[in-house]
């Protein structure tokens, strides 16, 4: 390289100076841009530990959402199982709660065969069936007054019949009277027997009766004050005489699983019985008129049956019934319903008597109820 000559010393100081003064410049610069790469480099680091702390958190963060999102749906299916079996507990509650009632309550629907209303109406269509089953007596019938006398002896009525003034409608009611005692009478005697497929019924009542009884006995001996307990008997026979006076004295079904069954024998005995016992009071003329009135004995039985024996008993408190003897006032009784107070003068009177089912009745001239 070619030296530089110069003649001038000012010159070459100036040109010095100058050198100088670049030289310190760029040293400044390149301190500068030392300084801006190495705060480049700083930031270049600090992003680098940013990113890993901003992933390392922006993975620990999505692994905790994940979690609390799994966790959120545990929960949330928790708590629809949760509300599911809340749901079951509170049918079954409800389920225990009603059964609570039903086990505590004696009230029957209006629905049930068994309310007043409907066993009055179901009486009153008895004693239809037995004046059908007794006759008016009249055109085509003959009665033998001398066995119809016998019956009203035994009533100590003091009506006067004769061939010529039978009075039929004493005799009527005193024929009802005598069919209603005769089947009654029979059933009693059924009920004192058992252990026989035909005696089903009197097995069930005398067990009924056991076990209501050893069910008061417990009550009042076994420490404690539940309502089920208490009302247990009472539930008890409501459910047994409810049952036998749906379906007691049906016919008997077969034994060998076929289709066949059998007239109960209660009901083919004793509607045979009371058929002979009425055929010898009054003779019925007309052949198909007999037919038709000795197939009702069949159905008065059973209604008898059902009636006085079963269903009054599903009452509570238990209803009677009453025979009412002569001279007995009548304060109300069903006829049209009106009431009256009728002295019964002529044959004893038979009287349903429940809570609301005072008495069923029939008038004639001579008041015979």
């Amino acid at each position: 390289m070619a030296s530089q000559n110069f003649d001038d010393p000012e010159e070459f100081e100036i040109t010095s100076k100058s050198t100088n003064v670049e030289r310190q410049r760029k040293r400044e610069q390149n301190a500068e841009i030392q300084k801006l790469i190495d705060e480049n480099n700083s930031f270049e680091a600090k992003y680098k530990k940013l990113e890993q702390q901003f992933n390392q958190n922006k993975e620990y963060f999505e692994s905790r959402c994940n979690e609390l999102e799994q966790k959120l749906k545990d929960e949330r299916s928790q708590i629809l199982s949760l509300e599911k079996r809340n749901g079951e507990l509170e049918k079954e509650a409800s389920n225990y709660q009603s059964a609570l009632g039903v086990a505590t309550s004696f009230n029957l629907s209006d629905e049930d065969q068994n309310h007043t209303v409907r066993l009055n109406q179901d009486i009153l269509a008895l004693h239809d069936t037995l004046e059908n089953y007794v006759t008016n007596l009249k055109p085509k019938i003959n009665v033998d007054i001398k066995v119809a006398k016998q019956i009203l002896r035994k009533y100590k009525c003091q009506t006067e019949i004769s061939d010529k003034d039978p009075n039929k409608p004493v005799i009527k009611a005193a024929l009802q009277r005598h069919v209603l005692e005769e089947i009654m009478k029979q059933a009693d005697f059924y009920f004192t027997r058992s252990n026989m497929e035909h005696y089903l019924e009197s097995e069930i009542v005398s067990k009924t009766v056991e076990l209501t009884n050893l069910m008061e006995k417990f009550y009042k001996n076994r420490l404690g004050d539940d309502r089920v307990t208490r009302h247990t008997p009472i539930k008890l026979r409501q459910q047994v005489y409810s049952a036998l006076g749906t379906r007691g004295f049906n016919d008997i079904t077969s034994s060998n699983g076929t289709s066949s069954h059998s007239k109960h024998d209660f009901i083919y005995t004793i509607s045979k019985k009371i058929n002979k016992m009425m055929n010898k009071v009054r003779v019925i003329k007309d052949v198909e008129k007999r037919r038709y009135v000795d197939a009702l004995a069949g159905d008065l039985v059973r209604d008898v049956v059902r009636i006085f024996y079963f269903r009054l008993k599903i009452q509570e408190p238990m209803a009677q019934y009453l025979c009412k003897s002569i001279g007995h006032k009548l304060t109300r009784f069903y006829s049209g319903g009106e009431n009256s107070n009728l002295s019964i003068d002529s044959v004893n009177t038979y009287d349903y008597d429940t809570d609301q089912i005072d008495s069923d009745a029939e008038t004639s001239n001579n008041e015979v109820i």
